[in-house]
């Protein structure tokens, strides 16, 4: 561990704030948060030796970045977490909606299709388009 004989890193896999629990919350001196927790005024009050809050993700949405100024506690994010990851996961979803491809193998999983010719694709494949000469507004 990076952290080893500096500090004690402790993994909660906490996905609400019902699940938090008071001690543990109560002894945290820096949270690293995902976007399944709200850090709402209830839950800060609850973090009573806290000075930071990182959240890792890009945006701040999920914390009250206010009550935690106000308690003297810093918030961070990490702006660039996971961007490349996002854009090629929705490329591959504009792809996949153009070209059919999940509903084609969809068709043959379940064996509701059996293709022997190329012929036999494009008929099933109907509203299938070329990407070219088209314009993605984002």
């Amino acid at each position: 561990s990076v952290l080893e004989g500096i500090a004690d890193v402790i993994g909660a896999d906490k996905h609400s704030n019902e699940d938090c629990p008071d001690d543990l919350l109560a002894s945290a001196n820096v949270v690293l948060v995902y976007h399944t927790i709200r850090i709402d005024e209830a839950l800060l009050k609850r973090l009573t030796k806290c000075k930071a809050i990182v959240r890792y993700g890009a945006g701040y949405d999920n914390v009250d970045i206010q009550t935690a100024a106000n308690l003297g506690i810093s918030v961070s994010n990490s702006p660039a977490y996971g961007t490349e990851e996002v854009a090629d996961f929705a490329m591959s979803l504009i792809l996949n909606l153009y070209r059919r491809t999940t509903w084609l193998a969809e068709k043959l999983k379940s064996g509701s299709a059996c293709f022997a010719h190329v012929a036999e694709i494009v008929r099933e494949a109907k509203g299938a388009r070329r990407i070219r000469a088209q314009t993605l507004g984002l």
